[in-house]
């Protein structure tokens, strides 16, 4: 006859689980960290609250049996790792704004220290990315505050710059065209019911397929844009500088801050080039959708 009730000296003692994958196959969908709640949750239904350990083995398998660890893998070890390195990626992301918001206080008074701090965020959001992807961390609302701390930060810079430099209306036109393009962007993904915005493989563009569709060309370019606001940003000896004396003043001096100036505007261009490309496409989207809503009515 079942038991309906705890046995009060199992009640806190440890719990092992072994699963036969051999004879009951792991459920499609289901990882470590769900198979572990799943088995977390029944064993507290049934009033026992000890701690829970165990893995995936072929019963089947003698030495498995015998206690032998081959063939034995620790799923519930696996997803104590799994939650810390998740909590670890996610302060990441929170470090960017708190990073950026000291950089920012200081922008006008320290440009070192701002440069060595944003470009410190800048480097964060790489890495933040690579990690979410290299363990499969990838989450709505982790991607939703990348963009949001990429835009804020370029935003932020290039206002800075417009308080720097004449004529302002550059960096502000900067500013509205990567907001625009990149708002225009994710609306327009969502109209088309794709997953995410960087699927443009039926774009006509070659440059716009060769932007999202190759990582190391679009981290050029995002650096690229990063690196020479904050090169701007440092070579200004006054809050009246013409932009077009300084960059070409900084670029007939051979040296190897004229290169690297002369390098990250090459990307910085293809970088708009793409932000315009990207803004025309994802109007035009928006544009069809409409029509075709206005097709269906009756």
């Amino acid at each position: 006859m079942p038991v309906s009730y705890p046995i009060s000296e199992f009640v806190v003692a440890d719990t092992g689980v072994f699963w036969d994958i051999a004879y009951c196959p792991i459920p499609g969908g289901l990882g470590p960290e769900k198979i572990y709640q799943n088995i977390k949750l029944a064993l507290k239904n049934m009033g026992y609250y000890g701690k829970l350990s165990g893995g995936l083995q072929d019963v089947g398998d003698a030495s498995a049996c015998s206690g032998s660890s081959q063939g034995v893998g620790d799923i519930f070890g696996f997803y104590r790792r799994w939650v810390r390195v998740s909590v670890h990626f996610r302060m990441m992301g929170y470090m960017r704004v708190l990073l950026n918001c000291v950089a920012f206080a200081v922008c006008f008074s320290n440009k070192t220290l701002f440069s060595l701090l944003y470009f410190f965020s800048f480097c964060c959001d790489a890495v933040d990315g690579w990690c979410a992807r290299r363990f499969n961390q990838v989450s709505t609302f982790g991607a939703v505050l990348d963009m949001v701390t990429d835009r804020v930060s370029t935003a932020c810079l290039l206002v800075v710059l417009s308080q720097v430099y004449r004529p302002s209306l550059v960096f502000l036109s900067l500013l509205a065209l990567d907001i625009a393009s990149h708002w225009l962007q994710m609306y327009s993904t969502f109209l088309a019911g794709k997953s995410s915005h960087k699927d443009v493989k039926d774009s006509t563009s070659w440059l716009f397929r060769l932007y999202y569709g190759n990582r190391i060309f679009m981290c050029y370019c995002c650096v690229s844009c990063e690196v020479l606001y904050i090169i701007l940003l440092l070579i200004a000896k006054n809050q009246t500088e013409n932009l077009v004396n300084v960059v070409v003043s900084t670029l007939t001096q051979i040296s190897p801050l004229s290169l690297l100036l002369a390098l990250t505007i090459f990307g910085w261009s293809m970088k708009q080039t793409v932000n315009i490309i990207q803004m025309k496409t994802a109007a035009d989207v928006c544009v069809l959708y409409d029509i075709e809503k206005q097709q269906k009515k009756p």
